[in-house]
């Protein structure tokens, strides 16, 4: 039987619908009414069976919009409100331009400037500023939230709405921390934890609740549940250390806090702040990754199909695994806190874009020479990191 069921729910399919309505239809006219193909009747009973089968799918998307497993876009939001949980919202990038132009104008907050082509990406001053000595610099903030706000350097050129005593505008550097909004299935995987440590002061919980952080972008947990020091490159005994990438010391402090057994000390070399319900000031430690640069040469071998930026989508590709930031100036997460960079992942990624028939890989971490061809083992407080001055594709 269509429809919710034991087993959860059962969608009636076109043929269903119309093999139902074919019964019904001999019921009300008779065994002999005509129901090929090309009768009048068959065809409006296909037409009805056709808008019925829509309103069954669309029966089927609420029944699983219900779960954290199917939700997605806005249902999924509402669903977590229940638990008092928010996606984590879209970033907007930052970074700084410089203005020349006639001494003593002023450049008010607000100014519009952006990159050149058809599809701009616009930044605002955050600050008024003067021209003195013929430039000016002054800090600015992406218009839109989202990871496109995070350019290259010396590509914000344009002035959006020109202006007399204003030349001309460039960023010396990067723009960077622009995030996207948290996707769906990063949410799902951030609830299922949050409600599977709910309530327990566990590495679970405490994980869970540093995620929560905005700006994180990844966590690691270690812990000494022994009454042996291991303090000399390990950690005090009965403790804990929280390595978190990304988000203000403050905020990562408090979800600490919030968070951990009592009694049970946080170890680490970064202090956040932390504040309990009757206003009590605390202190908790943690530590930020360390960065360990990935060194990676490619050698291709390709056919005609082989685009031709193709050694700029190797290049990226690679980055993107690994993480860091590409020839796009976009900045990637790519492997978690701890995780190893795993040899035949990068093949893959590799062999995965078009036109590549073969590859030559070595890796490591030093650079001289790149030839090596095993997996790069990276400890519980490294992030494997990579850039387009470490990988080399020809």
């Amino acid at each position: 039987m269509a429809g919710v069921t034991a087993a959860g729910f059962e969608l009636k399919e076109l043929i269903d619908i119309i093999t139902d309505m074919d019964t019904e239809a001999r019921v009300q006219f008779g065994a002999d009414v005509d129901l090929s193909s090309t009768s009048p009747l068959q065809k409006f009973i296909q037409v009805v069976a056709a808008e019925q089968a829509l309103l069954w799918l669309e029966l089927e998307r609420a029944y699983y919009a219900g779960y954290f497993d199917f939700a997605a876009s806005s249902n999924l939001d509402n669903m977590i409100a229940i638990i008092g949980m928010v996606r984590q919202p879209a970033v907007k990038a930052a970074g700084a331009v410089t203005f020349t132009g006639t001494e003593s104008k002023s450049i008010p907050a607000g100014f519009e400037v952006q990159t050149a082509g058809s599809s701009p990406i616009i930044f605002t001053t955050d600050e008024p500023v003067t021209i003195s000595g013929g430039v000016a610099t002054v800090d600015i903030t992406a218009k839109v939230s989202g990871l496109d706000g995070n350019v290259a350097a010396n590509t914000i050129i344009v002035i959006t709405h020109p202006e007399t005593g204003i030349d001309t505008v460039t960023n010396a550097a990067v723009t960077s921390g622009g995030e996207d909004a948290e996707t769906d299935e990063a949410l799902r995987n951030r609830i299922k934890l949050s409600l599977s440590s709910a309530g327990a002061a566990t590495l679970d919980a405490i994980r869970a609740g540093v995620l929560d952080v905005t700006g994180l972008s990844a966590c690691a947990l270690e812990e000494n549940d022994t009454i042996t020091d291991y303090t000399p490159g390990g950690l005090p005994p009965k403790s804990f250390r929280v390595t978190a990438l990304g988000g203000a010391d403050d905020d990562i402090g408090q979800a600490i806090f919030d968070n951990k057994p009592a009694g049970i000390q946080a170890y680490g070399d970064v202090s956040g702040n932390a504040v309990s319900d009757d206003g009590t000031a605390y202190v908790m430690w943690f530590r930020r990754p360390d960065p360990i640069d990935i060194y990676v040469d490619v050698i291709l071998t390709t056919d005609s199909t082989f685009p031709t930026d193709g050694l700029a989508l190797v290049e990226n590709a690679i980055i993107t695994y690994i993480g860091g930031t590409d020839l796009n100036a976009v900045e990637h997460l790519g492997l978690d806190i701890g995780a190893d960079v795993i040899f035949n992942e990068v093949v893959a990624t590799v062999m995965d874009i078009q036109g590549v028939t073969d590859v030559v890989v070595g890796m490591n971490t030093t650079g001289a020479p790149v030839v090596e061809t095993a997996n790069i083992s990276i400890a519980t407080t490294e992030k494997a990191v990579t850039s387009t001055t470490l990988v080399t594709v020809a």
